[in-house]
């Protein structure tokens, strides 16, 4: 995901690949799995949620020197470590 707009999921999301957000924000409006199960590679931009919701993704991994804001006022749990 790379670009100023905002991109929400809604719904269980069943991809498995790697995800990367560069730039923008990617928006969590379901409980389960809104990112996938895939890699996340959090480069830089916001992730938030509308929701309480867990992320299933099998790893959360920041760039060098990516700035990623974590924002919402949900509760988000993630499923695998930050590195």
């Amino acid at each position: 995901i790379n670009g100023s707009g905002t991109y929400t999921f809604s719904g269980q999301n069943t991809y498995t690949g790697a995800t990367t957000l560069t730039s923008g924000a990617a928006v969590a409006n379901n409980a389960t799995n809104p990112f996938g199960t895939g890699v996340f590679n959090l480069n830089g931009g916001t992730i938030s949620t509308l929701v309480d919701t867990s992320l299933g993704n099998s790893s959360f991994v920041i760039a060098n020197g990516g700035t990623p804001t974590i924002g919402g006022s949900h509760n988000m749990s993630f499923g695998s470590a930050i590195t």
